[in-house]
Order: structure tokens, then C-alpha cells, then sequence
């Protein structure tokens, strides 16, 4: 079966609760890229100290639980965001509050070390 086949099936089966969430056409585009044939171990995502393969990106599809990978490449954007905003007031004139992001490992290492002592 051809892969632009399963890339748009699994655009398809893209919904967010009672809507349909319709990608943009380079949305689309870059959906395809990522599920095309490739090597798996291709890097697709190259950002600071972060490469993100074809094979862990994977984990997008419908259906398919998240990789730790790809959870903390979101959490590191998500902070870099943070830290680009911390000090501009919101609409309300207020600052807007400092946030931290953990990585999915932290409770397990967490855990691991109070059990340690």
C-alpha cells in the first residue's frame, strides 16, 4: 500500500472531540513528509540540542501513544516560550506568571531517588 495512502488516512482520522480538525495544505504536505518512505532514522527535526527521527515522530499518528521524545521537545518549547513572555504583561496589564515544564522523567526519578534514601 502506497505511504501518501496512509498519510492521508491518518489526516483523516484527525478529530478534536465532536470536530474534525482540517489540516492547512502544509500542514498536509508536511504530514507527508514525515510518513513518506524514508529511513527511519532519518533526523526531520533539528533544534538546539534536540534531533527528532522519522521513526519517533512516528508516535503522531491516530491511535499511538506519545514518545518521551517528542513529549520533551514539546516541554522545551513550551518553556522557551515561557521565557520569551515572562515579564510582557497579558491582556489584563498583569505579568504573566513564571512557569516551569518537567521532563516525563522527572517523577519516575523522583520516586526512584526517595525510595533510594
Amino acid at each position: 500500500e502506497d505511504e501518501t495512502d496512509e498519510a492521508e488516512r491518518e489526516l483523516e482520522a484527525l478529530h478534536v472531540g465532536e470536530t474534525t480538525f482540517e489540516p492547512t495544505p502544509r500542514e498536509r504536505e508536511t504530514w507527508r513528509k514525515v510518513f513518506k518512505e524514508g529511513p527511519p532514522s532519518e533526523v526531520l527535526i533539528k533544534y538546539k540540542n534536540y534531533e527528532i527521527s522519522r521513526q519517533q515522530l512516528h508516535c503522531m499518528a491516530a491511535g499511538t501513544w506519545l514518545n518521551d521524545e517528542a513529549i520533551n521537545f514539546y516541554m522545551a518549547l513550551l518553556q522557551e516560550r515561557d521565557a520569551e513572555m515572562r515579564g510582557k504583561p497579558n491582556a489584563a496589564g498583569q505579568p504573566i506568571p513564571r512557569c516551569h515544564f518537567f521532563s516525563s522523567f522527572f517523577l519516575n526519578k523522583l520516586y526512584r531517588d526517595d525510595k533510594q534514601k
